[in-house]
């Protein structure tokens, strides 16, 4: 999506943090899946983030317009067996959606496997898949219920970002007055969508449930590994292919993000806790 605002090939679209941290690594800054204690913590994170989101993605897309953000809710492993200790996780073939993400579940001792959303469905029901990693509502929408039995979660600090981008010459071509009126619009649709996500999850776990899904949280010594993981792999991992410590991405996390997640970027790329 990036390469498509800036070429033009597309004039309006959203472009997700995760499906371009892969090329970008700067947009998964904010995605550094097993980083966060709590939900509020990601939430400072992408508030802190908001300026420079904009500015980054202005720079990628060779001017292109970010006029809103898209939150999408927290993320759930939908298994068929149940996930409640580290070794519930070994060998469990399980979609992913972001580098991220695959990071965190291959160190758990899953296999993390990438695969386009509307495959999912097939692949857990032909048993290629024994999971996937989504937001609560979304996986009721592709029925992963029907063909999974367990959910867990939600993982705090799993909320999915996008930025809402005009293609340069599609927004230069807009009157100024109606800009201003669609830069306006979208500080609402912001506060819409943020508000949304954060009552979105209640709700997906009760109907799950009702659709006869066995819920359970993740236990506090899954948090601690899943913490432990960010420190040893994840965050590691990102700040390499992000250019390393000196690199834009890594300065970024480190000014804005670790003194929020405890977790520090080092200067010989290992991670530190505060």
């Amino acid at each position: 999506m990036i390469r498509l605002l800036e070429d033009g090939t597309v004039g309006f679209g959203e472009i997700y943090s995760g499906f371009v941290g892969g090329e970008f690594p700067v947009f998964d800054a904010a995605n550094l899946w097993g980083a966060y204690d709590t939900s509020d913590q990601w939430f400072q994170v992408s508030d802190a983030l908001t300026e420079d989101m904009k500015r980054i993605v202005n720079k990628e897309t060779d001017g292109g317009q970010v006029v809103a953000f898209n939150y999408y809710p927290s993320n759930y492993f939908f298994t068929k067996n149940p996930l409640n200790t580290l070794d519930d996780f070994n060998g469990v073939k399980t979609r992913s959606h972001s580098t991220v993400l695959s990071d965190l579940i291959g160190t758990l001792g899953a296999d993390p496997q990438t695969m386009a959303f509307a495959d999912v469905y097939p692949a857990l029901e032909r048993g290629v898949l024994d999971g996937g990693v989504t937001c609560g509502d979304c996986g009721e929408g592709q029925k992963w219920h029907e063909v999974t039995d367990y959910l867990t979660g939600p993982m705090p600090g799993s909320f999915a970002q996008t930025f809402v981008t005009f293609n340069a010459d599609q927004w230069n071509k807009l009157p100024a007055e109606f800009q201003a009126i669609i830069l306006e619009e979208g500080v609402k649709h912001t506060a819409r969508g943020k508000a949304e996500a954060l009552v979105s999850d209640d709700v997906a776990e009760q109907e799950l449930i009702e659709l006869g899904m066995t819920h359970a949280n993740f236990t506090i010594e899954m948090l601690a590994i899943m913490k432990d993981a960010a420190a040893s792999s994840v965050i590691p991992k990102w700040a390499n292919r992000a250019g390393g410590p000196d690199s834009e991405a890594v300065k970024l996390y480190n000014e804005k993000i670790a003194p929020i997640t405890g977790l520090t970027v080092e200067a010989d790329g290992s991670v530190s806790r505060n």
